[in-house]
């Protein structure tokens, strides 16, 4: 899994690139070219941010539905025993033809959008 930033509204996260590979986890800054690499660390991907923990809290979620639109699926769930109100609720789109993520949206205990990722580019199986 390969997460880059671009283009976003806070530009000190611009240009960094998370990779999870091979037991490795590898992040990158581009704008200042370091590199940090963390050996057997599997729990620094196990956040709200990632498309696998999305997957583990789907599996364990009793309030969920997936809808299909023109063009993407779309996964809905709230989560349960969330203890953070600022994560309440969170929605998948992924594209029909490519079956690869669009965007994941975070919402609070009021409904509203507390994070939105847009997934530029995904590598999957690579």
């Amino acid at each position: 899994m390969i997460i880059r930033c671009r283009n976003g509204l806070d530009n000190e996260i611009e240009g960094i690139i998370i990779e999870n590979k091979d037991g490795k986890v590898i992040i990158k800054n581009t704008k200042l070219n370091l590199t940090k690499i963390y050996n057997d660390y599997n729990y620094i991907t196990d956040n709200c941010l990632f498309l696998d923990t999305f997957s583990n809290e789907w599996k364990e979620s009793d309030d969920k539905k997936a809808t299909e639109e023109e063009n993407y699926y779309k996964f809905e769930m709230k989560l349960k025993n969330q203890r953070n109100r600022y994560i309440q609720s969170k929605t998948l789109y992924l594209d029909k033809s490519t079956n690869k993520p669009v965007s994941l949206e975070i919402k609070d205990i009021n409904q509203k959008r507390t994070i939105y990722i847009l997934y530029k580019e995904i590598e999957i199986g690579k």
